[in-house]
C-alpha cells in the first residue's frame, strides 16, 4: 500500500506537466485509438480473407478487398506518422518548459541553498535527468496505453474466437502483472541510485577542470583521474545490473510466450482436425495470440522504462518543492528607496553551514544617506557577512536590519538589488565580451556612450583600446583572459553604469597597482559623492577618506570614528591593524600607503 501511494504521489507532478498540452494531446491519443484499432482490424481481415479463397471468392472480390486494405493501410500510415510528430515534439516542449523552470527556480533560491547544493550536480538535473522525460512523458506514455488497448482487445478477439483456447493465453496475465510490479520496483530505485552518482560525475569533473592548475601544479593529476574512474564505475554497476534485471526478465516472458503460443497451435490444430474451428480462425487466433502477448510483453518493458525515468527524476522534482517553500520574496512589499537610513538593530547571525559559530554578534550600526562607510578588521570579523545580510542574501538569526522606518525582511529583494551594485574582491565575468560584461550591471538598455563613460570612469579605455577587437574582446571563462587588476576595473565599471543608490565595494581595488589604484579612487571619489557606499578594505588608502570607519573584530564593532580619531588611540584595534601594514610600506613602493603609515609617529 505504501509503495502503491508513494508511486503515485510520484506521478502526479509529472502528468500535470501535461496539463497545458492537454488538446494537442487529446488529438494525439484519437490518432492513437485509431492506429489501435486498425491494428486489431488485420488479423480479422486476414481470416476473412483466407476463409473467403478456400470457399472459392472470385477475382472481383479479391480486387475489391484489396483496394480497400490498400486505403486502409495508407490511413493507418498517415495517422502513425502525425501521432509520433505530435508526441514527440510535445515531449520536447514539455522538457524544454520543465528546463526554463527548474532554471529560473534555481536562479531565485538565497546563497544557503547553493551552500548546501553542489553547482555540479544541479547541472546534471538540469540537463541529463531532465531528459529522461522527454521520451517517458509522452511517446512512451501513449506506447504504453496502446499497447495495453491491443493487449485489452486482443483478448477481447482471442475470446470471441475461440474460449477454449483462450483459457491457455490466460497463464501470461498474472505472470506479466506480477513481473511488472516487481522488476518496476527495482528499476526505479536503481535509476535514482544510477542518477546520484551520474550527479557526483558532474560535481568532480566540473570541480577538476575549473581547478586545473591547482590540479596541474600539485601533480595530482592520477588522483583526479582515480576519483572520477572509481565513481563511474560505481555508475556503471548499477547500470549493469539494470541491464541484467531486463535480461532476466526478457529471456523469462519470451519463454511463457513461446511456450503458450506453441500450445495453443497444438490445441488449435486439434480443434480445426475437428471442424470446430476453421484455418482462417485458427490463423486470426495466432496473429491475435501472438499480438496480445507481444502487447503483454511490451507493458512489462515499458512499465519498467516509466519507473527508471520516475527513478532518475526524483531529485528534480524534489528540488523544485524544496525550493518553491525557500523563496518568498517575490511576494513581499515594494522595498522604499534606498537612499535613506539605513540601520542594523542588535543583529545576530550564524551562518547554516556554521551554527555553532556566530559570525555577527549584537551588531548595530546607523548608516545615513549619502555616507561613506569602511567596514575594517582582520579575516573572520564579519565584514563580508554584513553586506551578505545588506543584500539579502541571508535573514538575521536575530535582529532586524530596517531600511528607513521598514524592516528588511518585508521588503521585495529584487526591488532592493536593483539599487545596489557590488563589486568584488574576486570579481565574476561571463565568457562574452568586455561590452557585454560592461553592460550587464545596467537595469535598462543603454548606449555605447554610456558605456565608454563608466569604462574612462573605471580606467580601463586605455588598456581595452590596446586589444586588436576593443570593447568586443572576449574575456574567456570567468575573465581568464585578463589580468586580476583588469577583471577588477571591469568589474567597476559594471557597477558604475548601474548608477546605484547603494555602492559596495568589497576590497575593489586589491588587484591594482598603485598608480592604478591612485587614478582609481579619483574616480571613486567622483561617483561615491552624494551616493551611500559600504567599503571593505584592508589597504589604509581605500579607507582613509571615508566619513566613518567601522573597526570589527569576532562579529562585533569595537571602534567607530574617522581615521585620524581612531589613529590616535594606540591601544585601539585599528591602530594595530594599520601598525600591521608598515613593514609592508617601508619600502616606499606604495606612496599612497606610507604617507599614512607614516601618520602613526605623529
Amino acid at each position: 500500500m505504501n509503495h502503491e501511494a508513494d508511486l503515485r504521489q510520484a506521478l502526479l507532478p509529472r502528468l500535470a506537466l501535461l496539463r497545458p498540452y492537454r488538446w494537442r494531446l487529446a488529438v494525439s491519443y484519437l490518432l492513437l485509438l485509431i492506429t489501435a484499432g486498425f491494428q486489431l482490424a488485420y488479423p480479422s481481415a486476414i481470416a476473412l480473407f483466407i476463409d473467403q479463397m478456400i470457399a472459392g471468392a472470385g477475382w472481383s472480390w479479391l480486387a475489391l478487398m484489396a483496394a480497400i486494405m490498400l486505403v486502409i493501410i495508407g490511413v493507418h500510415a498517415v495517422a502513425n506518422a502525425l501521432r509520433h510528430y505530435l508526441f514527440a515534439s510535445t515531449g520536447s516542449q514539455i522538457v524544454a518548459g520543465l528546463r526554463n523552470r527548474f532554471f529560473m527556480t534555481m536562479l531565485r533560491q538565497n546563497i544557503a541553498f547553493f551552500e548546501r547544493e553542489n553547482v555540479g550536480e544541479l547541472t546534471n538535473r538540469l540537463t541529463t535527468d531532465i531528459d529522461l522525460l522527454q521520451e517517458t512523458l509522452t511517446t512512451e506514455l501513449a506506447s504504453l496505453l496502446q499497447t495495453a488497448l491491443i493487449a485489452l482487445g486482443g483478448a477481447v478477439m482471442l475470446i470471441s474466437i475461440s474460449p477454449v483456447l483462450s483459457l491457455l493465453m490466460l497463464v501470461l496475465v498474472p505472470v506479466v502483472i506480477w513481473t511488472m510490479r516487481k522488476v518496476g520496483g527495482q528499476s526505479r530505485q536503481l535509476a535514482n541510485m544510477r542518477q546520484e552518482r551520474l550527479a557526483y560525475c558532474s560535481r568532480l569533473a566540473q570541480e577538476m577542470f575549473a581547478n586545473i592548475r591547482l590540479v596541474q601544479a600539485f601533480t595530482q593529476e592520477r588522483q583526479a583521474t582515480k576519483r572520477f574512474t572509481d565513481t563511474t564505475t560505481e555508475t556503471l554497476q548499477y547500470s549493469l545490473s539494470a541491464d541484467l534485471l531486463y535480461a532476466g526478465l526478457e529471456g523469462a516472458v519470451t519463454f511463457i510466450q513461446s511456450a503458450a503460443l506453441l500450445v495453443t497451435v497444438l490445441a488449435g490444430g486439434v480443434l480445426v482436425a475437428q471442424k470446430s474451428l476453421s484455418l482462417g480462425e485458427l490463423t486470426s487466433f495466432i496473429l491475435y495470440a501472438g499480438m496480445t502477448s507481444g502487447a503483454a510483453t511490451a507493458l512489462g518493458a515499458l512499465w519498467g522504462e516509466w519507473m527508471r525515468a520516475i527513478g532518475g527524476t526524483d531529485r528534480v522534482f524534489e528540488l523544485l518543492v524544496e525550493a518553491g517553500t525557500e523563496n518568498a520574496s517575490e511576494d513581499a512589499r515594494s522595498c522604499p528607496s534606498l537612499h535613506q537610513e539605513l540601520h542594523f538593530s542588535a543583529v545576530s547571525f550564524t551562518y547554516p553551514t556554521r551554527p555553532e559559530q556566530a559570525a555577527l554578534k549584537q551588531f548595530c550600526l546607523r548608516i545615513e544617506p549619502g555616507e561613506k562607510i569602511a567596514l575594517v578588521g582582520a579575516s573572520g570579523a564579519g565584514k563580508s557577512t554584513v553586506i551578505n545580510l545588506l543584500l539579502g542574501f541571508y535573514a538575521p538569526t536575530q535582529g532586524e536590519i530596517r531600511i528607513g522606518d521598514r524592516n528588511m525582511q518585508s521588503v521585495n529583494l529584487r526591488e532592493l538589488r536593483q539599487q545596489v551594485a557590488l563589486v568584488e574582491q574576486e570579481p565574476a565575468l561571463f565568457s562574452c565580451s568586455i561590452l557585454d560584461n560592461i553592460r550587464y550591471g545596467a537595469l535598462s538598455d543603454v548606449d555605447e556612450q554610456q558605456i565608454l563613460r563608466a569604462a574612462k570612469d573605471a580606467n580601463i579605455h586605455e588598456f581595452v583600446n590596446q586589444f586588436p577587437a576593443g570593447y568586443q574582446t572576449g574575456v574567456g571563462a570567468r575573465g581568464v583572459q585578463l589580468s586580476g587588476g583588469q577583471k577588477q576595473r571591469v568589474a567597476i565599471a559594471r557597477a558604475l553604469i548601474r548608477n546605484p543608490k547603494l555602492l559596495i565595494l568589497d576590497e575593489a581595488t586589491s588587484a591594482l597597482d598603485a598608480d592604478s589604484e591612485q587614478k582609481l579612487q579619483q574616480a571613486l571619489q567622483r561617483v561615491m559623492e552624494g551616493r551611500t557606499t559600504i567599503i571593505i578594505a584592508h589597504r589604509l588608502s581605500t579607507i582613509t577618506f571615508a566619513d566613518r570607519i567601522v573597526v570589527m573584530r569576532d562579529g562585533c564593532i569595537v571602534q567607530i570614528g574617522t581615521h585620524q580619531e581612531l589613529i590616535k588611540n594606540r591601544e585601539g584595534h585599528y591602530y594595530q591593524l594599520i601598525a600591521g601594514q608598515m613593514a609592508a610600506c617601508a619600502d616606499g613602493s606604495d606612496s599612497t600607503n606610507l604617507a599614512i603609515a607614516e601618520s602613526l609617529h605623529d
